[in-house]
């Protein structure tokens, strides 16, 4: 039975999920860009980032108390929901930061310009090159990497979990009762 919490979170998935389609799309037939970037490429990253977030939260709301061991069958598996919501709060703090790099100036479409109070880069320029597809910063130091680490983070260690599980499962030693030969030993 799916809660209200989880089908307003599916929904949600299926609006960014459209959402980034049609901005994926706008990419290719739209040629605008603010500072050397398509404007289409931020809202399709976040319409992403929310639908792969949002996609997780439904997942986990599938059982009632989902942190408790009982409910997920194992103790990992609650660690991981833990840490992993603790690394997506400390993510959305570390967001906040960006706003307070000080003062730049850029210009804008009409050449005039405009002081700018926050930034994403460290020791360089926004506007310098960035890494393709996130624009991260390839000259400076960027905060928007912590940040999507931090906000991932209980991504990350869901499939951390599910790695080391099907491993486990599959390098455990095997125990066959019904082949198994044991023979007593009488020690003296």
């Amino acid at each position: 039975m799916t809660s209200v919490k989880q089908r307003s979170l599916t929904a949600m998935v299926a609006v960014m999920a459209a959402l980034a389609l049609f901005c994926a799309c706008a990419m290719f037939v739209d040629d605008r860009t603010l500072l050397g970037v398509s404007v289409w490429l931020e809202p399709f990253k976040f319409a992403v980032s929310f639908a792969i977030f949002g996609a997780t939260l439904a997942w986990m709301l599938r059982w009632p108390g989902y942190c408790s061991s009982k409910a997920l069958g194992t103790p990992s598996w609650t660690r991981a929901i833990r840490v992993g919501l603790f690394f997506a709060v400390v993510g959305m703090m570390l967001g906040y930061t960006m706003g307070y790099h000080g003062e730049r100036t850029e210009q804008d479409a009409e050449g005039r310009d405009v002081v700018l109070i926050s930034g994403h880069t460290v020791g360089a320029s926004d506007a310098d090159p960035g890494l393709p597809l996130t624009n991260w910063s390839s000259t400076g130091g960027d905060m928007r990497i912590p940040h999507f680490i931090g906000l991932h983070g209980m991504q990350a260690m869901l499939l951390v979990v599910f790695v080391l599980e099907v491993l486990a499962a599959r390098h455990a030693p095997r125990h066959h009762h019904e082949t198994t030969d044991v023979t007593p030993v009488r020690v003296s």
